[in-house]
């Protein structure tokens, strides 16, 4: 052997050591790696399970064994399949044939909630990670699985007690609806044994406050909300009931409504119904001596303000009217209202009358 034969064989073995030196301090990072990674997989608080391209089960921690039932010699080298419920097992192939064709899979990077096949056929529900990785051209699946069954329990008895709440709301609705009815009709029948007119006026005015309020609980309980309604519904409604209970010649007094689709919680609603109330009714009572005319009512929104107009083209109030001062019940009534409202009052009497009234809906009081 020559010389430079000898040292070019020399030059290679020391680079063969070099490379098993790199070889070796590899498979020592990856050992080391391997480790940590088991390490923090066993102290995990959920289930973790990696597979091959086939489904074939690699690796998996203790809690995972826990909560399907099964033994480490059980699981090792198995189908993922053993831990589904017979329905999902051909999706889960046909994925994984999918990826191989596609490079896609539906479940990557989600988090989604499946069902759980436990050894003793028993299932149960669990929230699944999934993600995806590749080592040597091999791809492999790991899976990160939480038992979401008590959380499942919870939110069923959270629905439940929703349900019971709602269906007691419903009925409170209902039986104040019906008692306040039950009350409007005693004052009907009380109408009918009293002969002098004021106070005929009286229990009249007071059965259609009855009534406006009644129609909010009415609408409540047949709305799948409890706590707000549709105004421009309620305002159709109340209106309708106003003019029935006049008893007015059809077409003789019209109403114009533009009110926007705005929903109002209940205790704001009342308020503006009562206060709709008094004004139509007076307006028909009052504004209209040969009954005819026209009532228009418009509720607009305006960044967090709410402006309510209840109009007429009568002959108006007279010139010398003091709203806070003025003997005239309904009218004090309406100043009381809008002030139960917070809110502020505008009264334009230069064409017919015409009462605006601006206020933010109303915070519901802290409930026990």
């Amino acid at each position: 052997m020559s010389n430079e034969t000898e040292d070019q064989l020399r030059d290679e073995i020391i680079e063969m050591k070099k490379e098993m030196k790199k070889c070796n301090k590899t498979k020592i990072a990856l050992k080391k790696s391997e480790e940590r990674f088991k390490t923090v997989a066993e102290s995990a608080t959920d289930g973790i399970v990696t597979t091959d391209d086939n489904g074939n089960i690699l690796f998996f921690n203790k809690i995972l064994k826990t909560l399907f039932g099964y033994s480490t010699e059980e699981l090792s080298g198995k189908s993922l399949t053993m831990l589904m419920p017979d329905k999902f097992r051909k999706g889960y192939l046909n994925e994984l044939e999918n990826y191989k064709i596609s490079g896609k899979h539906t479940l990557l990077g989600k988090t989604v909630q499946t069902i759980g096949l436990r050894k003793d056929g028993t299932t149960f529900s669990f929230e699944m990670s999934l993600s995806a990785w590749k080592s040597n051209k091999t791809t492999y699946f790991s899976a990160i699985i939480r038992d979401i069954t008590k959380r499942k329990q919870a939110e069923s008895e959270i629905k439940k007690s929703l349900i019971e709440k709602e269906n007691l709301l419903k009925e409170i609705h209902y039986r104040v609806k019906n008692n306040m009815q039950i009350i409007s009709s005693l004052i009907n029948i009380q109408i009918k044994h009293v002969h002098e007119k004021e106070s005929v006026h009286v229990l009249n005015e007071t059965q259609g406050r009855i009534d406006a309020m009644a129609i909010v609980h009415k609408n409540l309980y047949e709305s799948s909300e409890f706590t707000n309604l549709n105004f421009k519904d309620y305002t159709e409604k109340l209106v309708a009931e106003i003019l029935s209970s006049q008893q007015l010649n059809s077409g003789t007094i019209k109403t114009e409504l533009d009110i926007e689709d705005i929903e109002m919680n209940m205790e704001t609603a009342i308020l503006c119904g009562l206060i709709i109330n008094e004004l139509i009714t007076n307006s028909i009572k009052y504004a209209f001596p040969d009954q005819k005319g026209t009532i228009k009512i418009t509720l607009k929104s305006y960044s967090n303000e709410l402006e309510l107009i209840i109009a007429d083209n009568g002959i108006g109030l007279p010139k010398n009217i003091y709203l806070k001062i003025n003997e005239t019940i309904g009218l004090q009534l309406i100043y009381s209202l809008v002030n139960q409202l917070n809110g502020k009052l505008k009264l334009d009497m230069s064409n017919g009358t015409e009462f605006k009234i601006t206020f933010k809906e109303l915070e519901y009081e802290e409930r026990l």
